[in-house]
């Protein structure tokens, strides 16, 4: 059996097999991305949305974000999801990423955080948008003619 014997073999043992769209979707776009590796200490676990890769929709995939893991896409940023809160009687101190001030904020007391885009900590908040190309660097400098930062 030479080459194309056995591409037609491959494609044809993809297409028996039931998972055959989420095979491909998974080859085709999920391998081209990876989760931004975001070291941050957590205060306790926020609930997840998902436990691996498998769990999300393709192109999304399962990532560490703020302390729990959901599923996450390469366009999907949450620091530029918009703020959304609901009234709370016994509220917490979160933060979130302000597109308008560029920064990390605490919430208002008296309202609890929905949404991607609510965090445990400053420091959290900070790395997490950082990553994601948001905000100011703790220090930048240049190596040659390559900007490289320096976080704090």
């Amino acid at each position: 059996m030479g080459f194309r014997g056995c591409i037609l073999m491959l494609l044809l043992l993809m297409i028996t097999s039931h998972d055959y769209n989420a095979s491909m979707a998974f080859h085709m776009s999920k391998s081209n991305w990876s989760c931004p590796r975001i070291k941050v200490k957590c205060n306790s676990k926020e609930p997840s949305t998902c436990s691996r890769n498998r769990d999300c929709r393709s192109p999304e995939k399962c990532c560490l974000l703020n302390c729990g893991k959901h599923c996450l896409s390469p366009s999907n940023d949450p620091c530029t999801e918009s703020l959304k809160t609901k009234p709370c009687s016994s509220p917490l101190n979160r933060w979130y990423f302000s597109t308008t001030k560029n920064r990390c904020v605490p919430l208002n007391s008296g309202v609890c955080p929905e949404g991607r885009n609510n965090f445990q900590a400053f420091d959290i908040c900070k790395k997490t948008c950082l990553a994601f190309g948001h905000g100011e660097p703790a220090k930048q400098y240049k190596l040659g003619n390559k900007p490289f930062t320096v976080m704090a």
